[in-house]
């Protein structure tokens, strides 16, 4: 994967993480606006590209640092099974940290915005 494609599926990921978070919230949230107002199409909306551009870039520059640390690391030797599996196991931590702080976001600002 290239970095134009890494930094497209973390946009992505935030984009729909926001759009989820958002419907869950307009859901759940009996006293505030419903998902088909006005305010729910803004909310969404313009989340949706700050997400994207925000967090999108803020996770694909955290990527990138860590490869270039674990590039650093390994430095021509041989990698050992415990160590890519622990550089798995980064990835999916990394993963999941997106999707949670997109999470606290949305809600941050759901929160911010419709009280």
């Amino acid at each position: 994967m290239d970095y134009e494609q890494q930094k497209s599926k973390n946009g992505s990921l935030a984009t729909y993480g926001w759009l989820a978070t958002g419907a869950y919230l307009f859901w759940t949230d009996a006293s505030g606006p419903g998902i088909l107002s006005w305010q729910a199409a803004i909310f969404l909306i313009a989340g949706m590209f700050a997400a994207s551009v925000v967090l999108g870039m803020a996770f694909y520059a955290w990527e990138r640092l860590l490869g270039k640390l674990l590039s650093k690391a390994i430095s021509g030797e041989s990698i050992s099974e415990g160590f890519a599996a622990f550089v798995s196991f980064i990835g999916v931590v990394n993963l999941v940290a997106m999707l949670v702080v997109t999470f606290f976001a949305a809600k941050f600002t759901h929160a911010v915005l419709f009280g």
